[in-house]
């Protein structure tokens, strides 16, 4: 039986709803929103975690800070489309020492990582990338 165009339609559409919210779009900003205490509740905001944690993103950022030893580093990054809480919104976690020893605060700075962790506060929170790569 060959499928007619509604028979395609259906079945795109019954495709995106499986997929997770990540894998349709996860914008830092939109992530935040979703999770924003202030505007979601917490059985939406726990449920949309669920659904994106471990997601692979690509954003980008102004160099707030970096810390580290010899096996990783912490590169502290503001995105100021959102609340900044003690300057940075996200943190991005990664094992290119020499990439992260060379970035300079103020510096902009493009990264993908996977999502790892999400600490809310009273406006916005702080999204973690784990395995994240400097770009």
């Amino acid at each position: 039986m060959k499928p007619n165009r509604r028979h395609v339609v259906v079945l795109a559409i019954l495709f995106l709803a499986s997929l997770p919210l990540a894998a349709l779009a996860t914008g830092f900003g939109e992530l935040v929103d979703h999770m924003d205490s202030r505007k979601q509740t917490s059985l939406h905001a726990k449920e949309y975690w669920q659904k994106v944690k471990g997601t692979e993103v690509s954003w980008s950022g102004i160099v707030y800070d970096v810390k580290g030893d010899s096996s990783k580093a912490k590169v502290y990054v503001a995105d100021k489309s959102r609340p900044l809480h003690s300057g940075y919104n996200i943190v991005i976690v990664t094992h290119d020492i020499e990439k992260a020893a060379n970035l300079k605060k103020g510096q902009s700075l493009r990264f993908k990582g996977n999502l790892d962790d999400f600490r809310s506060k009273d406006a916005g929170g702080i999204v973690t990338l784990a395995n994240a790569q400097i770009l």
